[in-house]
């Protein structure tokens, strides 16, 4: 990927505060990008038993300089629990990314646990604006003690283009440690909502 350098992680953790950190001093093979860097870290506080928050911060500066934000709330109730997720990202190209997602793990029933997620999105790039709402479905079933099945639906309506993401999957714990996955997907439609500032 015509990339050197150095690579550092920390993390600490405690009953309420949980911290993580990264940094990539990145420089080219071939010197064709100057150097730069990568640097990430995440901060969550566990307000109660039931509550929690917290958020994460993105800096890239290397071949683009782009940051990003992400703010997050998560609640457990009776039905489950439910996360509420801002993300906030922008890069020196002019390039703008707004996403607020709800998450909710539903509480078991029976064999099987199920979730499902709403968001909203745009995503602003000079070649235009493109707005989007999303949603998706997850369902696990344990067909026994060492076999589990995941069905999931994604989709993504966006006045661009939209997509939609089928994926099915099967383990197998044959052994203590020790499972054997197969996986499925099946993808239609296209969506250039990559991430702006993400590691290279």
């Amino acid at each position: 990927a015509d990339l050197s350098g150095l690579h550092l992680r920390h993390a600490w953790r405690t009953r309420q505060w949980q911290t993580e950190a990264g940094l990539e001093l990145l420089d080219s093979v071939s010197g064709s990008t100057p150097r730069g860097y990568f640097a990430n870290g995440s901060l969550r506080y566990q307000y109660s038993s039931a509550a929690s928050l917290g958020g994460a911060l993105s800096l890239r500066n290397y071949g683009v300089t782009a940051q990003s934000v992400l703010l997050f709330s998560q609640v457990a109730n009776d039905w489950g629990s439910t996360r509420v997720q801002l993300d906030l990202a922008r890069a020196d190209t002019g390039e703008r990314q707004q996403k607020l997602q709800v998450d909710h793990d539903w509480s078991y029933v029976q064999s099987m646990r199920l979730s499902t997620a709403l968001s909203l999105d745009r995503d602003q790039r000079p070649t235009g604006t493109s707005r989007g709402v999303g949603a998706a479905v997850s369902a696990e079933w344990l067909l026994g003690p060492n076999f589990s099945m995941t069905h999931s639906v994604q989709s993504r309506w966006a006045d661009s283009a939209d997509q939609y993401t089928l994926s099915s999957g099967l383990a197998w714990r044959f052994a203590p440690g020790w499972s054997l996955l197969a996986n499925l997907y099946a993808i239609t439609g296209s969506t250039n909502a990559t991430a702006l500032a993400q590691s290279p």
